[in-house]
């Protein structure tokens, strides 16, 4: 279970409970890379996995944060191409979204 946050308050308590990897949900309206940012000097032990607003433009810029575990969306995997049994442009979508990624964070 990751539990969900959106505040540093919630933060405080996730911790209190004793998690240490949380969603930070939505995380483009809670103040996306910035407010991340600013979260990770007082939560030093505190890693997040931020979806809600995260997509293909701007998950490299939540990907390059050291607090930042993974990231999570919708954008990876369409709907219209699930819901359309196209595995074949699925894959090479999920291919190209991932080379894309690990292109910008510095991964080969």
């Amino acid at each position: 279970m990751i539990p969900g946050v959106a505040t540093a308050s919630e933060v405080m308590q996730a911790t209190a409970h004793g998690f240490s990897l949380l969603k930070l949900f939505p995380a483009e309206t809670s103040g996306g890379v910035e407010h991340l940012r600013a979260l990770a000097a007082p939560f030093p032990n505190v890693r997040f996995m931020p979806t809600g607003g995260v997509d293909g433009s701007n998950a490299s810029e939540y990907l390059a944060l050291p607090n930042t575990l993974c990231v999570g969306g919708s954008w990876l995997v369409p709907r219209d191409l699930v819901r359309n049994c196209d595995w074949q442009v699925l894959e090479l979508h999920v291919a190209r979204s991932l080379s894309k990624l690990g292109a910008a964070v510095g991964d080969s």
